[in-house]
């Protein structure tokens, strides 16, 4: 009867330890400066990566003349993030007007990645410099999850 209450108990706290819906909140706050040489518009998301969908945080859009525009995009990383994963990725999902010279279509995309954060982490700032006019388009190509 013991061995079975050792068990048990092993077993709760194994599951409750990789549980992917945990309560687990993680403040973020990204002080981002996107740089342009002519006049732009920057917009998207704030995104917690994640191997089947990325969950969507903050959504922005900002318009400026050419050089730099600072904001604060902020946003609540909650929920965990699944149990094959210790670090919470987020990144910029951007679609952007910056072109050095115009090319008969709106605007480019990017993924920009901010970094990796402890998933124990209760607050993260950081400052983060986006060269608009260099990054151009990327692709999203995705890592091995596991």
């Amino acid at each position: 009867m013991k061995l079975l209450l050792v068990i048990t108990a092993l077993l709760v706290a194994t599951v409750s330890s990789i549980w992917p819906f945990s309560e687990e909140k993680t403040e973020v706050y990204y002080n981002v400066t996107f740089k342009c040489v002519r006049d732009y518009c920057v917009e998207g998301w704030l995104v917690e990566e994640d191997c089947i969908r990325d969950d969507r945080i903050t959504k922005f859009k900002y318009c400026s003349g050419a050089g730099s525009l600072t904001r604060m995009i902020t946003g609540t990383i909650s929920n965990g993030d699944g149990i094959f994963d210790k670090y919470l990725e987020p990144a910029l999902l951007i679609k952007h007007s910056c072109r050095p010279v115009r090319l008969g279509f709106d605007y480019l995309n990017a993924l920009v990645r901010l970094g990796s954060i402890r998933k124990n982490e209760t607050e993260w700032k950081k400052n983060v410099t986006v060269q608009l006019t260099e990054l151009g388009t990327q692709f999203q190509v995705r890592g091995e999850c596991f």
